[in-house]
């Protein structure tokens, strides 16, 4: 038995999921490669500019709370993908997971759990409410650009 596993794994630069003994992903770091992409960093701040945009002067009923949403799991896309090489659909996974999780915390109320509530900045950039509609955009949002990313692929 390994005393400590975790140095067995930084030795072996090999990591895992693992959840109840089923490993779900397996990477060699030395695989994983960490290159700038100028393309998805000029999407990425085109995305965020819009983005920005919306949550500055746009104070409807369907832009900012629809569009908005199905580009913000784009811009994270775009900016993993900045730095990143990793394959589209963990990519789209993660931003999907990561964009659940968000709505997730607006069910539960964490800015106000964590003090932030009087944070207009905190409100704006992760929300205050909950709606299924949201990950509804959010999954429209993930497969536009599965369907991009297949169009680019060809």
């Amino acid at each position: 038995m390994l005393k400590n596993p975790s140095s067995y794994f930084r030795s072996q630069a090999l990591y895992q999921l693992n959840i109840k003994n089923c490993t779900i992903y397996t990477y060699n770091l030395t695989d994983l490669y960490v290159k700038f992409d100028a393309q998805y960093f000029i999407l990425s701040v085109v995305l965020l500019c819009i983005e920005v945009l919306i949550a500055l002067f746009i104070h409807d009923d369907i832009i900012r709370p629809y569009i908005g949403d199905v580009l913000v799991v784009m811009l994270i896309y775009c900016f993993l993908r900045t730095f990143f090489t990793f394959p589209v659909i963990e990519t789209v996974i993660f931003v999907f997971a990561f964009s659940v999780a968000i709505e997730f915390c607006q069910y539960l109320n964490m800015i106000e759990k964590v003090g932030l509530e009087k944070s207009k900045l905190a409100k704006i950039i992760l929300g205050n409410s909950f709606s299924w509609i949201d990950i509804i955009c959010y999954t429209s949002g993930i497969l536009i650009i599965v369907v991009a990313e297949k169009i680019n692929e060809k």
